[in-house]
């Protein structure tokens, strides 16, 4: 099994070629529009995709949604003959929404492909580092635990024995330890 730095790591390696072709289809049908460019463009490529932040916006145990943040540089081809010229256009930031599972691959939401205007990590770096779980909703997301994990705590209380539950479902659980400045 591939060992993966972040989840990131992991987009980049699976995804990012996937991202590409996206991306391109995408702009060739759409990007004089979307990019303002009132040009003759005969279509785009693009270059250098880097995956830079990702937020989860469902998770429901192995299914999760996320939306994808990556910049790109584009070439606009702008004359096809008698040799195709580019025009390079200034790196851009696109979002994208994805959904699946690490089982099944994770698919792209045709429709949602847009291109924002700053790199959303900027706005509130710890929001989009820690998962937040409304208090109105942690029961929901208590009860899918057990569901999942150890459906008869649902009905009798007990002690969960944690390493056992993920071990029956495949989870590899590893134990360290915690420096003072660690929460």
């Amino acid at each position: 099994m591939e060992q993966y730095n972040s989840f990131i790591h992991y987009l980049q390696i699976h995804y990012k070629e996937k991202i590409d072709e996206y991306l391109e289809s995408f702009l060739n049908k759409k990007g004089k529009k979307l990019l303002e460019l009132n040009k003759d463009v005969y279509g785009f490529k693009c270059l250098n995709t880097d995956i830079v932040h990702y937020e989860f916006t469902k998770s429901e145990l192995n299914n999760v949604e996320f939306d994808v943040y990556f910049t790109v540089e584009i070439n606009a081809i702008i004359a096809q003959s008698p040799e195709v010229q580019y025009k390079k256009l200034d790196s851009k930031i696109f979002k994208t929404h994805m959904k699946g599972s690490f089982e099944a691959g994770f698919e792209f939401s045709k429709s949602k492909l847009e291109k924002v205007n700053r790199k959303p990590f900027e706005e509130n770096l710890t929001y989009n580092l820690v998962h937040v779980i409304k208090k109105d909703k942690m029961d929901q997301y208590a009860s899918k635990f057990l569901e999942y994990f150890c459906p008869e705590a649902l009905k009798t209380p007990m002690k969960l024995k944690i390493e056992e539950m993920y071990k029956a479902k495949g989870i590899k659980f590893y134990r360290a330890p915690l420096t003072s400045n660690v929460c």
